[in-house]
């Protein structure tokens, strides 16, 4: 049978995938993705609460707790660093962090960072004006690589 982690991932996958092409095209990632994604999640919480009781409630507990927090840090670098990252960027990373364990979804910021850097780095050699550079894409890749190599 499919494991929970399994609807998870792929679930996952197709908001990334949406989020990486809307933001490509337009540079944005619009709310109604992210609403869909957490209320998918909450809908995938009453399967896991057949499977584990209470212990998945404890666990989803733990995960918005920490969500509300990569939101909170997130809005915090956006304040420091002036239009740096974007807020459907923000919201992504903590819709994320719903879906993924604590050490996956660290590798995916970490590899996503780096795809993120090399393509500033490409986008940006010989020109002097400033390049806006969407990262849902990052996000999408970097996540891929994570989960399909099942790097941790």
């Amino acid at each position: 049978t499919l494991t929970i982690a399994f609807y998870l991932n792929g679930i996952l996958f197709l908001i990334l995938f949406f989020s990486a092409i809307k933001d490509w095209k337009e540079h944005i990632i619009p709310n109604v993705y992210l609403v869909r994604g957490v209320a998918i999640r909450a809908l995938l919480l009453l399967h896991e609460v057949s499977l584990d009781g209470t212990e998945a409630i404890k666990r989803l507990g733990i995960k918005v707790g920490i969500s509300a927090f990569i939101f909170i840090i997130g809005i915090l670098i956006r304040k420091l660093t002036k239009d740096g990252i974007g807020m459907g960027d923000i919201k992504l990373c903590a819709l994320m962090f719903l879906y993924l364990d604590a050490s996956v979804w660290l590798g995916s910021l970490f590899v996503s960072l780096i795809l993120s850097a090399l393509h500033v780095f490409i986008a940006t050699v010989g020109k002097k004006e400033r390049v806006r550079i969407p990262f849902a894409p990052s996000l999408f890749a970097g996540t891929a690589l994570v989960i399909i190599c099942n790097i941790k």
